[in-house]
């Protein structure tokens, strides 16, 4: 019972991993070769399962990582980074410093994963260190770690300069470490994308073109089209339906067209794919990931059974919903004790205003910035509302100076609420492993809702708050990096006005707009903008620049980590980022 791949499969799942991994730092690599497992673990504790015996195959997202109690051990770590391997518990781990995930892709009409890890921008093929590779076909399930040697400074394809550091699973004189790494090269029609109708026609005429006998499979001469498969020939050439050559091309045409994301019960167990291939079982999942968890679950596979116990209780809904929170709760402590550790910033702040209305006379009006020496006689460069006189600005810069005290004031009793309830989540997982899933406090705690029979339907998550400027216009606020992607190039138009804070992290913003030959009115550009302020690094500035162009000038680069875009034609409007305005600003309000 296992999971089967194919080259439909295996690139949506590159795509899923992706998005889901593109930029996080990864720890280490774990190859455990009795059990035929890997797994790379994450620095942020989470783990990734490659459960690789011919009698499994899934990929699991986990969050437990089996390194958990070996990064305690600070000093073994730090020799373990120090000389690349650690051996503890039957696992060898490859280990890591500095590294990122730069990329997960898989070449055309191949079972193959791609892992590149780089310590450079994502993309930059000269930054790229290793790669691990995953190769899937069920005869030869396998991970390599590959290595660049550092003279490489050119972007390496897969193949070119990579050298094999280890593998899960060797094959004496094919696959061995210290060997330059070969992968393998397609030979298929249509690799480049879809076959045209005419050529698909003629292999469906050839008269080779029939089922196998021996196999009872769809084994015909359309096995030579790339991304057709054992999964989906079947389906393709009509086996029980319209088997006429102009049916198949467009059920063809459909599957390679798939986005789908579906879990098939096949002989031999559950099986995640793109196309629900007609059957009327097929069910409707999330995600891949999430349908190889299920699968996973489901199988009653003998070997591994160790590790596969110890993955699925990492990935459990109530473990999975526990870590997210914490790891909420763990970026607002963190954003909580910056805020303290910042708390000098009011007394800068009104010192600017100070500053500001004692050089009245030399701050030019309309300015952007303006160049001041200060009371001590140091220059100083202040940041200014273009729209504002010298003295409103001064002004602006005292009520910030205000909002800040006031939130200084609270700091402690924040902090110490948000530590009590990373204390309880951290309880709650401890607990998990004796009393399991069932246990309703733990579900209470972990936030995860009670679905009742004849309840109405989960609404869809959207990847944005909504807004509505002072005149009705709807405004789109990502809620995270990886939101932001979907946000910007999935709900919005080419004609809408997309914003975001000037050289800082933040949300992308959108500002839903269908004319082409007119802007938005400055107010509700302004209205726009502050949000972007807010949503972003610099909410706590006096005056915050935002950038701001039509959606249709924002794109996405090869291989760019979540949220990362360019943005052509840029025009930039100043704004302080009120609180107040957010409130103001939102559906009913």
């Amino acid at each position: 019972m296992s999971v089967r791949y194919d080259p439909l499969l295996t690139a949506a799942l590159a795509g899923e991993l992706e998005a889901r991994y593109a930029g996080e730092p990864l720890a280490a690599l774990g190859l455990h070769r009795d059990a035929w497992t890997a797994a790379l673990a994450f620095a942020d504790g989470s783990v990734l399962w490659l459960f690789l015996h011919p009698r499994a195959g899934q990929i699991v997202p986990g969050e437990h990582s089996p390194l958990s109690s070996l990064l305690s051990d600070r000093a073994r770590w730090k020799k373990a980074l120090r000389q690349g391997v650690l051996r503890a518990d039957d696992w060898v781990w490859w280990t890591f410093r500095g590294l990122r995930v730069s990329g997960v892709e898989s070449p055309p009409d191949e079972r193959l994963l791609y892992v590149t890890l780089g310590d450079g921008t994502l993309g930059d093929g000269a930054s790229d260190r290793f790669r691990i590779v995953v190769d899937l076909p069920r005869n030869r399930r396998n991970t390599l770690l590959l290595e660049r040697p550092p003279r490489e400074t050119e972007p390496a394809v897969p193949g070119d300069g990579w050298r094999i550091r280890d593998v899960l699973r060797a094959r004496p004189g094919v696959i061995a470490s210290g060997s330059a790494y070969r992968p393998p090269v397609g030979s298929r029609r249509g690799a480049d994308g879809l076959l045209p109708a005419s050529e698909w026609l003629e292999l469906v005429e050839d008269p080779d073109a029939v089922t196998d006998a021996r196999t009872g499979s769809a084994d015909s001469a359309l096995r030579h089209v790339a991304f057709t498969s054992a999964l989906n020939l079947d389906y393709v050439i009509g086996a029980g339906i319209d088997g006429s050559g102009e049916a198949a091309y467009e059920r063809y045409r459909e599957v390679l067209e798939s986005r789908g994301r579906w879990l098939l019960g096949r002989p031999w167990g559950l099986q995640p794919y793109v196309h629900h291939l007609g059957l009327e079982d097929a069910v409707r999942v999330d995600s891949l990931l999430d349908g190889m968890a299920r699968a996973a679950a489901d199988e009653a596979v003998e070997a591994p059974a160790t590790e596969h116990a110890s993955a699925l209780a990492g990935a459990s809904t109530v473990a999975s919903a526990l870590r997210r929170k914490r790891k909420r709760l763990r970026r607002r402590l963190a954003a909580l004790e910056k805020e303290i550790e910042e708390g000098g910033a009011a007394e800068r702040l009104r010192e600017t205003g100070h500053l500001l209305l004692a050089r009245l006379r030399d701050v030019p009006k309309g300015a952007a910035s303006v160049e001041l020496t200060d009371f001590e006689g140091s220059p100083r460069t202040i940041e200014l509302d273009p729209t504002l006189d010298a003295a409103a600005n001064a002004d602006r810069y005292y009520r910030s100076a205000a909002r800040r005290e006031r939130a200084r004031d609270r700091l402690p009793r924040l902090i110490a609420n948000v530590r009590q309830e990373i204390e309880g989540v951290e309880a709650g997982l401890e607990r998990l492993a004796e009393t399991g899933e069932a246990d309703v406090t733990l579900r209470e705690l972990a936030e995860l809702r009670e679905e009742r029979p004849g309840s109405p339907a989960k609404p869809e998550r959207l990847p944005y708050h909504r807004f509505v400027s002072a005149d009705g216009l709807e405004i789109r606020v990502g809620r995270s990096s990886r939101d932001n992607d979907v946000l910007t190039f999935h709900y919005s138009a080419p004609n809408d006005i997309w914003l975001h804070a000037r050289q800082v992290p933040g949300a992308h913003v959108i500002l839903r707009w269908s004319r082409r030959d007119q802007n938005p009115s400055e107010r509700d550009l302004a209205d726009a903008a502050v949000l972007a302020a807010l949503h972003s690094d610099a909410r706590h500035s006096g005056v915050v620049a935002v950038d701001w162009t039509r959606r249709k000038y924002v794109h996405k680069p090869r291989k760019a980590g979540s949220g990362a875009v360019v943005a052509e034609r840029l025009k930039t409007v100043f704004v302080e980022p009120d609180p107040e305005a957010a409130k103001r600003l939102r559906p009913g309000a």
